[in-house]
């Protein structure tokens, strides 16, 4: 797990700290409002980082930037 995170960040960085910020957002507020973490919190915070990584991911193709470690290679390619 922690490898893929470390090559997603790598890849698709916008996404990634869009999905990592939506999650401490989130569980700040589940600490505030219930006073710690439970299992439906854990599985909310999985659903909330995967939609914040997608809406992320999407609206960086929309914008048409090409981010990251392969972005040169990208440009090389001419993609």
């Amino acid at each position: 797990a922690s490898a893929a995170i470390l090559v997603s960040a790598g890849l698709l960085p916008v996404p990634s700290v869009a999905a990592l910020i939506a999650c401490i957002i989130f569980w700040r507020i589940s600490w505030k409002k219930i006073g710690g973490c439970t299992g439906d919190v854990l599985g909310a915070t999985i659903e909330i980082g995967e939609i914040a990584f997608l809406l992320a991911l999407a609206a960086v193709t929309k914008a048409g930037l090409t981010w990251g470690f392969l972005s040169p290679l990208l440009r090389l390619l001419g993609l």
